[in-house]
């Protein structure tokens, strides 16, 4: 009886490993200003990391850690087209959760650059698609959570009834916009929404009155200060190429036209959709959330609209707008909310939403250089939307 029982904890304890090593390595993110901020730890302390499936390689901020070896240098190329040398340097000491990340070398550059993007957050560095190497990594944006499994222990019957894609290093996702098949960068350390680029959609762009012309200074990783013209997108009808989505269509927020070549689909559109990563098989699979496969406007903005910042002249603009807004244009300086002016620098914007946006606002905007006062009122389809999702 007492070697059955010795054999039965052995079988049991045997059980539990293997759970244990099937278990997921799970890491809470916040959403900040449409990018997944995730902690690792760098020799033992933990500090906040972009999460960024746009990137090949794992980054450090030489601004926030010192010392590292330096052992070489490459040139790299922006997403602005800009290229730039950055270091290579010996990697410190990585840890997700207690799991170390088996880096033997990291990109080293000073980010301070991003500083008045990210605001308050201050950022170490860049987690890239080398730490997903042999895990199916997970992205469930309904709970804020990413979950790396161990690719030979991962449950397989998972990924039923989702589209596959098949990329090259990189994960890349197909759209179907106006009836002609685009190839985008799954991109979940860029913050907008969809950036676009083809001649076709550009001639749309000119002929399509509800689309703006502007000029932007440029901010990205390895791109500073460059200036590209492009058309920003009023509406625009987005057919995914998904298999739960038919022949159903999206309500477009925050797509940009340009003519630098851009395509890329940014943490705004990525977080609507349930999503697994597998970096070594080189595969992306994907489908969108109940509420997104229903409604065409599931993955609007709560308020119908949407703010940027303008860093040379000190105010917000709306940049987004859905078809269920008739009363703002993309371009029109918003000055005020409620009487309230909106701050002078883009940290103080989500404060300020908080505190003064509601279902109906007057809202005092600047449009083609004249002042006027807008009585907006919220879409009642839009009033529904769970705000956690912008």
């Amino acid at each position: 009886m007492k070697k059955n029982a010795i054999i039965s904890l052995y079988i049991l304890f045997l059980a539990m490993g293997n759970k244990l090593i099937a278990q997921a390595i799970i890491l809470p993110y916040n959403d900040f200003n449409n990018i997944p901020i995730v902690q690792a730890k760098i020799n033992g302390n933990p500090q906040d990391f972009i999460f960024d499936t746009g990137a090949t390689q794992t980054l450090i901020n030489s601004d926030k850690i010192e010392g590292l070896n330096i052992i070489d240098s490459v040139r790299i190329k922006g997403l602005f087209k800009q290229s730039r040398f950055v270091y290579i340097a010996e990697s410190p000491n990585m840890k997700i959760k207690n799991t170390g990340l088996d880096l033997k070398n990291v990109l080293y550059k000073d980010l301070s650059n991003l500083t008045r993007f990210y605001c308050k957050t201050q950022v170490y560095g860049i987690l890239g698609n080398d730490i997903m190497e042999g895990y199916i990594v997970e992205i469930d944006s309904k709970n804020k959570l990413i979950k790396f499994y161990k690719k030979e222990k991962f449950e397989k019957e998972k990924l039923k009834g989702y589209e596959k894609f098949r990329y090259w290093t990189i994960p890349l996702i197909k759209l179907k916009i106006n009836n002609k098949k685009h190839l985008l960068f799954f991109d979940t350390g860029f913050g907008s929404g969809l950036y676009l680029s083809g001649n076709k959609l550009l001639n749309y762009a000119k002929s399509h009155k509800g689309i703006k012309y502007y000029a932007k200074g440029a901010q990205a990783l390895h791109d500073r200060g460059k200036t590209f013209r492009g058309y920003k997108m009023d509406s625009i009808n987005i057919e995914m190429k998904y298999k739960f989505l038919s022949n159903q269509t999206l309500s477009a927020q925050n797509v940009t036209l340009n003519s630098a070549g851009i395509n890329n689909m940014g943490f705004q559109y990525i977080k609507h959709f349930h999503t697994y990563i597998d970096q070594t098989g080189k595969r992306l699979y994907v489908k969108p959330y109940p509420h997104i496969a229903k409604n065409k406007y599931s993955g609007i903005l709560k308020y119908g609209f949407d703010l940027d910042f303008d860093f040379d002249r000190h105010q917000f603009y709306v940049n987004a707008r859905v078809e269920l807004n008739t009363q703002l244009k993309i371009g029109d300086i918003v000055l005020k909310v409620n009487g309230h002016k909106l701050p002078q620098e883009k940290c103080g914007l989500a404060d300020f939403k908080k505190k003064y946006f509601s279902q109906e606002m007057k809202m005092t905007i600047l449009r083609d250089g004249t002042k006027k006062v807008v009585a907006y009122q919220v879409s009642r389809k839009s009033r529904n939307f769970n705000p956690s999702e912008n």
